[in-house]
């Protein structure tokens, strides 16, 4: 039951033609990162370092928005047609339903982020040629960017979704008791810059796991495996907390 649950799920998620729109909006971000990115000095334009301004200027403010548009509405939307008491009444039990949204949203994200990711580093191949990271790196890794930038980029890329999929998963766990769509898909974003301005530039500051290429990451405590473990164990938590909230929920109206 839950594999067709999951099955449904992301065909239903992939199929939406709001994705396609998303992805388009979100190239389009990024293409106005590498617009200003030429505007900066730097000893030698490459493909991989115009992709580490852009996503590292772009996502830190937009990427709570796209996840929670993207993905971050499958349970309010069901919510609001009324189709979770359909599935209901066909057997499904609470669990599997809403484990099956947070896998099929973990999935989908994955795909989404990952699909656009990839796309414009692809694309940053026909503006500029292949070579080292010189400039508009996380201070930490300089010298990683300089000599490894292909890997960096995709560390990157792996930093990207895995935050991604945390804001998903708070957009999930806020609508199982939020039925508006509108607050749902809204609400990573909000916190998210609640955060940033109420904790300032403090270690725990989502803001700063993903701005990677400020000052803020010059801390020696920073490293590409706590960054990610960072936006890991966000992502975990708010996706078990959605799952088991739902579970334990007794009005799934």
């Amino acid at each position: 039951m839950l594999t067709n649950i999951i099955r449904l799920e992301l065909k239903r998620i992939l199929g939406k033609k709001k994705l396609l729109v998303l992805g388009i909006l979100g190239i389009g971000l990024l293409i106005t990162g590498v617009v200003i990115y030429l505007e900066y000095n730097t000893p030698q334009r490459t493909s991989f370092e115009a992709f580490s301004f852009a996503t590292g200027y772009i996502l830190p403010l937009a990427l709570p928005f796209l996840a929670g548009l993207s993905t971050g509405d499958i349970l309010a939307e069901d919510r609001h047609l009324g189709l979770v008491q359909l599935f209901m009444s066909r057997g499904v039990l609470p669990y599997q339903y809403i484990s099956g949204k947070a896998i099929g949203s973990v999935v989908g994200q994955i795909c989404f982020t990952g699909g656009l990711l990839i796309t414009f580093l692809l694309t940053t191949f026909l503006l500029f040629p292949a070579g080292p990271i010189l400039e508009y790196a996380a201070d930490f890794a300089k010298a990683f960017a300089a000599t490894n930038p292909m890997v960096y980029c995709l560390v990157l890329l792996l930093i990207y979704v895995c935050a991604a999929t945390a804001f998903s998963g708070i957009a999930l766990l806020v609508s199982v008791w939020i039925e508006n769509i509108f607050v749902v898909v809204v609400t990573p974003t909000i916190l998210y810059f609640a955060a940033l301005y109420s904790l300032s530039m403090s270690l725990i500051n989502p803001y700063c796991y993903l701005a990677l290429n400020e000052g803020v990451s010059s801390s020696p405590s920073f490293t590409f495996l706590k960054v990610v473990g960072y936006w890991i164990t966000i992502s975990v938590t708010v996706h078990v907390l959605a799952v088991m909230a739902f579970s334990l929920k007794k009005d799934h109206s």
